[in-house]
This record gives C-alpha cells, structure tokens and sequence, in this order.
C-alpha cells in the first residue's frame, strides 16, 4: 500500500505537502492543451521546479530538525544537498552559456533536435537576423539551409507560411 507523497507528508510537513500538492497545477501550463507554440523545459519549468525545490527544502528541513532533536547535530540533511550543488552546479554554470541570445538558443536546440521545424524555423529566422546568410561550415549553417530544412520537414508545420516568407526575404538579399 503506497500513499502519494504529499498525502504522507500532509500531517508532518505541510509546506512540503502543499507544494507537492501544486505541483501537477503548475504543470498545466507546460501540457500544450492549449497550443501555444513550441515550448521549451528550460523557460516554462522554473514554477514546477521552484514548488519542487521549495518541497525538498521543507523536507530536508525537517530532516535536519529530527537530526538534532536526536542530539547527533546536522548530518545527512546538510551531505545530500551539499553533494547535489557540488555535482549540478558547474554543469548547470556550463549549460548557462549555451543561452546567451535568441541566436544561441535556438542553435543549440537544432543541435539537439534537427527533426523538429518549428525549432529548424526560429533557428534560420534568427540567423537570417544576425545577417549569417551564408554557411561557415556544416555545424554552422545559413539562414536558407535551416528555414528550407524546417520546410521539408514539414511543409505544412505552424510557421510554414511564416518560414516561406522569410526564405523569400532572405532569397532577396
């Protein structure tokens, strides 16, 4: 017999259990039942990972208290979180660099995933905004060679009209 998390913690930790409790309501604004475009983790996730963070540090808090009331001082409750930030945070420094524009955004998710055309779209749409019409080199393509991509992937994708345009403009130039 397994209880859900916050129904466990609802009478120790309510704080905990209250963000746990919203974390599926958070969620729903990253679902798509509404189509509101490409949606990215990295932007539409901070509310569900601060109702997650906030539970863990309500959890963690109340480890720490339990540890003292033992008389044993801080142990495991300070090690784990100490051992999290010292394994995510260069990682999490290094990803931070990936995104220092619209330009790089978008590069880096052609980069993960080529298969999509919307992402294909923003990526030569931004290109063709930083004046990069021609390409530097296979890993570094024109605004052409993504937007005909985006296009071929899906001739009739959400901005297939908008791709079509700007290929228009950038052949123009």
């Amino acid at each position: 017999r397994a209880a859900p998390a916050p129904l466990l913690l609802w009478g120790r930790q309510r704080v905990a259990a209250a963000c746990l409790l919203l974390l599926p309501l958070s969620l729903l604004a990253v679902l798509n039942l509404v189509p509101i475009g490409a949606t990215f983790a990295e932007r539409f996730l901070y509310l569900p990972s601060v109702l997650f963070c906030c539970a863990a540090g309500a959890a963690l808090a109340a480890a720490g208290r339990a540890e003292r009331r033992r008389g044993r001082g801080l142990g495991w409750s300070l090690l784990l979180p100490a051992a999290l930030l010292g394994v995510w945070l260069p990682r999490c420094r290094s990803d931070v660099g990936l995104f220092r524009d619209d330009l790089t955004l978008w590069a880096h998710a052609a980069q993960v995933r080529p298969d999509v055309p919307h992402i294909r779209y923003n990526h030569g749409y931004f290109l063709a905004e930083a004046g990069r019409l021609l390409a530097e080199d296979v890993d570094r393509p024109d605004a052409q060679s993504e937007l005909e991509a985006s296009l071929r992937l899906a001739p009739r994708h959400l901005y297939a009209g908008l791709a079509h345009h700007r290929l228009g403009e950038v052949l123009m130039q």
